[in-house]
């Protein structure tokens, strides 16, 4: 199902066995002939181990090489996730291309299948045709970009605010009323255009980059705790790599089995928006990916922490005052970090960097929700209403609800932790979506960033269920729980930016423009 852009797989296995073994003769299947010398010297005789048994990180010997087995190692976990980057750019493109012979040829009062453009069969194999040679000659732009001026990751990022536009084109352009007026068919050849570009773009550099993740480039060897001594063969494990990632390839194209349901029940438009949801999801599944979970945590302070304060004594305070104290606690902690606390630690060789800062960020936020969740406790074992505030007998005294005897001042370092979690979340999102984006998309990157906020609010909506007493302990025990697992696996999983990170930095930085100063000016004219 997947075209032959995969195709850099064998190439960078075929560069890399002519590194290891430059004199090899390989069959037709790849598989390597050894020459009439080397089979007369394949006897497995102690004569080639006289210099000893090769260290462990070493390459081996050539007598090792022929006698031990050969294993690759697991992939990085950065690998898995581009290979989920896409799977996704896949399940976007072949669920939306696989309709365009029918949207391009059924008539548009069609009542027997969904209505089209009503251009017909032999246009659409023609438009269908452009739009593939085109998808294959793009791929040429985003390689000069790649190697000459961005890399890999901010190409694919580039490509892929394209790709987004050709997206929402080709979506509001194939609705029923852009149809009636006429749209349908400019809207269709722009965005396949468009499209093109961006998946061009992708194509010459997604292959390229899950590769970039493993970094062993020689043999060595390994000794396993069995005691058994094997080679490390970097070749197997480029092999298993892309093998993982034709198979997220093509687990993509299975979009086809959802869409042509889609256009015949629903029209072409909703298949075309189910793509372009996917495709979102694609672009902040990076680095982003994650920061649903923190704005789900966030989003309590101004939802349920509300109805918490309302269930304890306000003494005259007003249960949604306690919101102020998130912004104050952001205005007292962010100048102290500046100015003493970061200072401090980079004074002592300790500077936290931007995927440190967002792991200490899901931190403080799990905090946020584990305290909220011992204050639901300290109120549902108060009275007068216990595990039912607010809404029971007792709580009527002088025809007035009496909230739950627990002081609502209680509540508030858990505006202060979402403060602290913002300062190390929500601020670094900010920074980090501006410094790796390319220079002329950092507002779109931005945009794509606030977007993750629609995907926790999405989550959220799913926690209603649970948001009500007496269950609120288990839904901020939960969104705690969720939000501490991922700061690890997000630290796992990103770490190694941060060790590149000044180098990241430097890809898109223009050197600055300095005006000559006046001592200077003032001694040219005196030369």
């Amino acid at each position: 199902m997947a075209h032959n852009h995969e195709d850099t797989a064998a190439e960078l296995h075929e560069e890399f066995n002519e590194r290891v073994h430059p004199s090899e003769i390989h069959d037709l299947a790849g598989g390597y002939i050894a020459a009439d010398h080397e089979k007369k010297d394949f006897d497995l005789s102690p004569e080639g181990a006289e210099a000893g048994p090769t260290p462990d990180g070493e390459e081996p010997s050539d007598y090792e090489r022929r006698t031990l087995r050969r294993v690759g190692e697991n992939l990085p976990a950065s690998a898995f996730l581009i290979a989920v980057v896409e799977l996704m750019e896949r399940f976007t493109y072949y669920g939306a291309s696989g309709l365009f012979q029918n949207y391009i040829s059924n008539g548009k009062n069609d009542t027997s299948d969904s209505p089209g453009l009503g251009m017909g069969g032999q246009a659409a194999t023609g438009l269908n045709l452009f739009f593939q040679w085109f998808c294959y000659v793009t791929p040429i732009l985003g390689a000069i970009i790649s190697d000459q001026y961005l890399g890999k990751y901010k190409t694919i990022m580039l490509f892929c605010c394209v790709y987004w536009v050709g997206l929402v084109i080709l979506w509001t352009t194939s609705l029923p009323v852009a149809i009636a007026h006429g749209a349908g068919l400019p809207g269709y050849i722009v965005s396949i255009i468009v499209i093109g570009a961006g998946t061009g773009g992708i194509k010459s550099n997604i292959a390229p980059l899950i590769a970039d993740q493993y970094q062993r480039r020689t043999m060595a060897i390994r000794t396993e705790p069995s005691g058994e001594r094997i080679i490390i063969d970097p070749a197997i494990t480029y092999q298993r790599i892309y093998m993982i990632f034709y198979w997220c390839i093509n687990l993509g194209s299975l979009s086809l089995i959802a869409t042509p349901f889609m256009e015949k029940y629903c029209g072409f438009w909703t298949a075309f928006l189910m793509c372009f949801c996917m495709f979102n999801f694609s672009i902040a599944i990076l680095v982003f990916v994650f920061y649903p979970i923190f704005w789900v945590g966030y989003g309590q302070f101004s939802t349920n922490f509300v109805t918490q304060a309302g269930q304890m004594n306000g003494h005259g305070m007003p249960n949604d005052f306690m919101q102020n104290f998130d912004p104050i606690s952001i205005l007292i902690f962010t100048p102290l970090l500046d100015i003493f606390v970061y200072p401090a630690l980079r004074k002592v060789g300790i500077n936290i960097r931007p995927i440190a800062r967002i792991s200490l960020g899901f931190i403080w936020i799990s905090l946020c929700l584990g305290y909220a969740a011992i204050v639901q406790h300290l109120i549902y074992n108060a009275g007068p209403c216990y595990d039912s505030p607010n809404n029971c007998d007792a709580a009527m005294v002088d025809g007035k609800v009496i909230p739950n005897n627990v002081h609502i001042a209680v509540q508030a370092p858990a505006y202060v932790f979402v403060g602290l979690a913002e300062i190390f979340i929500s601020v670094t999102g900010l920074e980090y979506a501006y410094t790796k984006a390319p220079p002329t998309m950092k507002s779109f990157v931005q945009s794509l960033y606030l977007f993750t906020n629609a995907f926790g609010s999405a989550i959220s909506e799913a926690l209603v269920s649970v948001s009500k007493d007496p269950e609120f302990i288990w839904m901020y025990t939960g969104v705690a729980g969720a939000s501490f697992v991922t700061a690890f696996v997000f630290f796992f999983l990103f770490n190694h930016y941060d060790k590149i990170e000044d180098e990241s930095f430097e890809l898109d930085r223009e050197a600055p423009v300095v005006p000559p100063t006046k001592e200077v000016e003032y001694e040219g004219a005196n030369n």
